[in-house]
């Protein structure tokens, strides 16, 4: 071989190589992007699922503050205090106030506020505690926001403050108590304001709720108010920066405007930004929240309060995706790595796939066509044999014959002896039957104890019926326990008894009149009617 070929075919191998690695990187590198995106869609599903769950933990606590406002603002003890002015009234109000925080664990504080904005009844709870205040330690609130909004509410109508600290027991114990408080007016018989019932919501189980939530998603967890501030982050840093001079800064429009344009843009979504991605859905406590009317209270209220929403986000930062993408690159790379090096063996293992699943499919193809107890031909296969065979006899000029058989004596097998005796029986008849056909012909079973058998190149019509009588005695032998069965056979010619569209029913009918003459027999199809 001169030095020339040896060059052109070292050439034509390599190209060979070249194709196949371009081929599989191809091929990789649309598996990388395909699991990529299935994976992150996974991701983006759990994301969903976090933010739609913490806002209904919100949603559930506020609705009970909302139904125990509701629900103490027509207390008996209450209404009994503001007809008589009996202070022992208010000492009954309160225990009630206490058993209610006793049952509820979430309340920080519940107090009735006379129309002049004093603390007439107040139990706190505080550090695990119950500790109703009294006398002196009772203040003025008339100046605070909460009372101003719910005396001026109409019976019936609920307030809902923002989520912020609870500043009045001093700004370092602030810090543990976010709150949320639900208020409603209280009037008297002549539907004059005597005050308000006002319960402080411990919002500190909502953002456990949606901490605790947060576990089911691998973003990190965020609430954010109306203005942008951070209520719940994962940089505590971050949080109540509207509270805290030194955090005025630190705000969703500050420090991340893009994602917080998008947020404005629409109420419940997706932002893809270089910063990562942000999952989050706006949860309006007036509107999600349900009313007393939802809990058989009569006038039923509206809820009230400032037009706020909370923001309910997770985010998932670019190190989160970066390992993703690490995650999905490793399992590429234990694939690529045997696949090039087993190459060659790979495709002659394809090559036997391809012929396994052809098998398989075939197997498929053939068990659609045969019956599943018996093995023989079923209905489908039956009716396209029999036109089949009716094409082939005009061509030749020749005639076949449909033997319809139904049993005689089953069905007594069947209900003395159970459908396992019955089965076995129906697959020795299907026996019998190929035992006596010959291979041209064909023998199928049509459903429960029904058969039929197609003859090839019959001579004439007693050809047939000897056939039918052949199979009569082959299938009277046919016992289980000694109990025998026997067949009733219908004989129809074609095409000497009918067309091919009623070939069948000829045959059955005949084999109808062969049960009525005694059964066990065989009776050929009456002449067609002229005309």
């Amino acid at each position: 071989m001169s030095a020339g070929a040896v060059i052109r075919q070292a050439i034509r191998a390599v190209w060979k190589y070249v194709i196949l690695l371009v081929a599989v990187g191809i091929a990789l590198t649309y598996y990388f992007n395909w699991q990529f995106r299935d994976i992150f869609n996974e991701v983006m599903l759990e994301e969903r699922i976090f933010v739609n769950l913490s806002a209904e933990v919100m949603s559930n606590i506020l609705d009970h503050a909302v139904v125990d406002v509701c629900i103490l603002s027509r207390q008996n003890e209450l209404d009994e205090f503001i007809r008589s002015g009996d202070q022992y009234y208010l000492e009954q109000a309160q225990d009630e106030y206490a058993e209610v925080m006793q049952n509820a664990h979430g309340y920080g504080q519940i107090r009735y506020i006379d129309e002049s904005g004093m603390e007439r009844v107040r139990v706190d709870y505080v550090n695990g505690d119950l500790h109703a205040v009294e006398g002196e330690d009772l203040q003025d609130r008339s100046d605070r926001n909460y009372f101003q909004q719910s005396i001026n509410l109409h019976p019936g109508e609920v307030f809902i403050s923002p989520l912020d600290l609870n500043m009045e027991g001093g700004a370092d114990h602030a810090q543990e108590l976010p709150t949320i408080r639900v208020g409603t007016p209280v009037e008297d018989e002549d539907g004059q304001p005597r005050g308000i019932v006002l319960i402080n919501v411990d919002a500190s189980p909502i953002l456990e709720g949606i901490t605790n939530a947060s576990a089911l998603a691998p973003g990190d967890a965020m609430l954010i108010n109306t203005d942008g501030y951070w209520l719940l982050s994962p940089h505590p840093e971050q949080e109540w920066g509207f509270l805290f001079p030194d955090r005025a800064d630190q705000q969703m429009a500050v420090q991340f405007p893009e994602i917080w344009q998008g947020m404005a843009d629409q109420g419940t979504g997706r932002i893809e930004t270089d910063d990562g991605v942000v999952t989050f859905r706006r949860f309006s406590p007036l509107s999600e929240v349900h009313g007393c009317s939802d809990h058989d209270l009569t006038d039923p209220p509206t809820l009230m309060g400032a037009d706020y929403e909370w923001i309910v986000a997770s985010w998932l930062p670019p190190r989160v995706i970066d390992a993703i993408e690490r995650e999905v690159l490793v399992a590429e790379l234990w694939i690529a790595l045997p696949l090039l090096v087993s190459l060659l063996g790979g495709l002659r293992a394809v090559d036997l796939f391809v012929r396994e699943r052809r098998a398989h499919h075939a197997d498929l193809l053939a068990m659609a066509r045969r019956d599943g107890l018996t093995n023989l031909p079923n209905r489908v296969t039956l009716e396209e044999n029999i036109a089949r065979e009716a094409g082939r006899c005009r061509r030749t000029g020749k005639k076949f014959a449909v033997l319809y058989m139904d049993l005689d004596g089953f069905k007594g097998i069947n209900d003395t002896f159970g459908h396992k005796a019955g089965d076995t029986v129906l697959q020795d008849v299907a026996a019998a039957l190929t035992s006596r056909v010959r291979e041209v012909d064909t023998a199928a079973r049509l459903g429960g104890d029904e058969f039929v058998v197609v003859l090839t190149d019959v001579g004439d019509a007693d050809a047939a019926l000897a056939v039918g009588n052949d199979l009569c005695a082959r299938i009277s032998e046919v016992a289980y326990e000694g109990q025998h069965i026997g067949g009733s056979i219908g004989v129809a010619i074609w095409p000497d008894d009918a067309e091919v569209g009623h070939l069948l029913q000829r045959a059955d009918d005949a084999m109808y009149r062969a049960k009525q003459a005694g059964k066990n027999r065989v009776f050929r199809a009456q002449p067609q009617p002229d005309g």
